[in-house]
């Protein structure tokens, strides 16, 4: 496990960041200590978050980034082709 700093350094951005993102409920943490609340990450949750930042690039809002992960019937490659394909016209 990651803690937020070292997620933070991995994914080359801030703390603040993925304090936002949990807080969004984008990337939650995989693990929180219940004595200090630190925040801990999964190493599978650097491709989230390079996720997150892609769909970010794309335009697309927080919240939009957040109903997109909550549609468990999503094909990615459908709409990043979608995507790609807005971002060109």
């Amino acid at each position: 496990m990651l803690s937020i700093g070292q997620m933070a350094k991995v994914c080359q951005t801030s703390v603040q960041t993925l304090r936002l993102y949990d807080k969004q409920g984008l990337i939650r943490a995989a693990y929180i200590d219940p004595q200090s609340y630190y925040r801990y990450y999964n190493n599978d949750q650097i491709f989230q978050f390079n996720l997150v930042k892609y769909l970010q690039g794309t335009n697309l809002s927080l919240n939009e980034i957040k109903a997109i992960f909550s549609n468990n019937t999503l094909n990615l490659t459908e709409f990043w082709q979608e995507q790609e394909a807005s971002n060109q016209s």
